[in-house]
């Protein structure tokens, strides 16, 4: 059984969701979401049923189920950013330097930090509501943007009322 549709889903996901990070891949993100760990958090916050078959999840996982796991990923990922920010004690940077008419400005790491803690904030609330959505709904997503992908494995951010 080929998973093609979970790689394109990953690479998608990859290049318009998380702009084409290096610090991690589309195969890497395709391998988190086909993860028996993933799985299970996704049946926990859907009350489904799915589980990894020979490396493909069954049953086939559909738009509503990609939506739940892209933001599921979302918030392992900013709070990894904002891990790997913090260094040591969450080093101090200048944060403005002025000559004249110029300005340079740079963001310190604390900052930073703080910016992808909330954008994880964000995604974990965005996984409850979906999630909640999905169970309500008899397993529809409704009035909620989200990452489609359709049976041929094209995705796209779908900002349609389900």
């Amino acid at each position: 059984m080929s998973c093609e549709y979970i790689y394109k889903f990953a690479d998608n996901f990859w290049n318009y969701e998380l702009d084409c990070p290096s610090n991690v891949s589309p195969v890497s993100i395709s391998g988190w979401v086909t993860s028996s760990y993933t799985l299970g958090k996704l049946n926990a916050l859907t009350a489904s049923c799915f589980s990894g078959v020979s490396g493909c999840p069954m049953p086939t996982l559909n738009g509503n189920e990609f939506a739940i796991l892209g933001e599921m990923y979302k918030v392992k990922h900013y709070s990894n950013l904002a891990n790997s920010n913090l260094g040591v004690g969450g080093s101090r940077k200048v944060l403005e330097l002025r000559e004249g008419d110029s300005t340079i400005r740079w963001q310190n790491e604390t900052s930073t930090a703080k910016e992808y803690v909330n954008m994880s904030k964000q995604a974990q609330k965005n996984v409850d509501t979906l999630s909640r959505s999905y169970r309500n709904n008899g397993g529809q997503i409704s009035s909620i943007d989200f990452y489609n992908i359709d049976r041929g494995g094209n995705g796209h951010l779908d900002t349609r009322s389900r």
